[in-house]
């Protein structure tokens, strides 16, 4: 997928593995405007299963939500937010912002209990679909077989499913 990326886009590809650990990585990454492709197993309603690949598809991740406790909530943390007009306790990057201010990136790397859900494009979806982080690594770590039905109908540059597609996702950057 990231070699066909590169020949009808000007970007450039990365492949991140250890997915569970990069939680990180995922929101810097997004926070700048660059998506990420994922695959993973979608259930009837698009959300994360677990079916070992036999409901593969991709998403787009374009965007996330953290939920942070509020006993671990101060204004550092907000500093290069704005508040929600509507929502109480509910603050958004400033859109001038493509970093994490260093007290949030600090937090977010002490603290690992902190709700990450990531807003994404699924190919059959007119909607924006909310994940739930863990969720959807969970499936794509569980990506470990093609679905018989249309292994004819798939070419995979590594050996399985497995090496191609789990516990893998493509950070896409314009090319510099």
């Amino acid at each position: 997928m990231g070699s066909f990326l590169k020949t009808i886009m000007p970007v450039n590809v990365q492949i991140e593995s250890n997915l569970k650990e990069k939680k990180l990585n995922v929101i810097k990454h997004l926070t700048k405007g660059w998506p990420i492709l994922i695959s993973y197993d979608a259930d009837g309603n698009h959300q994360p299963c677990l079916k070992k690949g036999h409901k593969a598809h991709w998403a787009a991740l374009l965007g996330y939500c953290l939920i942070i406790e509020k006993h671990n909530f101060s204004k550092e943390l907000i500093k290069n937010c704005d508040p929600d007009s509507d929502v109480c306790n509910l603050f958004h990057l400033k859109s001038s912002s493509n970093t994490l201010n260093k007290d949030l990136e600090q937090y977010l790397t002490k603290v690992n209990n902190f709700e990450l859900f990531l807003f994404g494009k699924q190919g059959k979806s007119l909607n924006i679909i909310i994940f739930n982080y863990n969720q959807l690594i969970e499936s794509n770590l569980n990506l470990t077989e093609m679905n018989p039905k249309y292994a004819n109908e798939f070419s995979l540059h590594q050996t399985n499913v497995t090496q191609g597609l789990s516990n893998q996702a493509l950070f896409i950057k314009p090319r510099d």
